[in-house]
């Protein structure tokens, strides 16, 4: 049997079977980009980076493919694809955390940042310390944060909880002062107004 005539048979074997056929094929196949390709189109949740060589590991369509159902695969990609942006953007979408694994230059990406940020606000405290300057990504974090207060507070993530309790009194503060927020008579708090 010809080697195209095997793949294409591995291929239809992997479709059929499902993800832990793939798995257990021995690693000449494993490592196949068009094998493994065909493997996570036929497969979402197939997760593929933990155990592929590097050809696999620093092959951008598989990645992207792998990032949509397990974003945590960011940590076993190349170098090179942890310095994309949009690979970074994908990842970060769905895991905020991912932003660890991303190339220090990402890690200085607004838009990438924003990202991660919108997922999980403590990924900030993930990015270049400069972020925590930044005030749209700033913004982002404390607004995910106060989406989901009661759930942040519970996993006791003191110290970051305090830095965005902090910079949300400097926000209003600053808001405050560029006449943004009216000052009330009482206890020098922001009027809300309420729309009727």
């Amino acid at each position: 049997m010809s080697n195209d005539k095997h793949v294409e048979t591995v291929k239809y074997l992997v479709k059929e079977k499902g993800g832990h056929y793939f798995k257990g094929l021995d690693e000449t196949y494993r490592n196949n980009p068009e094998i493994a390709l065909h493997a996570i189109k036929h497969n979402p949740n197939l997760s593929i980076m933990e155990k592929a060589n590097d050809v696999i590991r620093d092959n951008k369509a598989i990645a992207l493919l792998e990032l949509k159902s397990n974003a945590r695969s960011i940590g076993f990609l190349s170098e090179r694809l942890r310095g994309d942006k949009e690979v970074a953007l994908l990842a970060c979408k769905y895991f905020g955390s991912g932003l660890s694994h991303v190339s220090n230059e990402l890690k200085n990406d607004e838009d990438v940042v924003s990202v991660a940020v919108e997922n999980d606000p403590f990924s900030i405290f993930k990015a270049n310390p400069s972020m925590l300057n930044n005030e749209r990504v700033l913004n982002i974090a404390l607004k995910q944060y106060k989406l989901h207060e009661k759930f942040f507070d519970s996993i006791n993530e003191t110290k970051h909880v305090e830095f965005l309790k902090q910079y949300e009194q400097k926000y209003e503060l600053n808001q405050k002062l560029k006449g943004l927020l009216p000052i009330s008579k009482s206890h020098d708090k922001p009027v809300r107004k309420l729309k009727l």
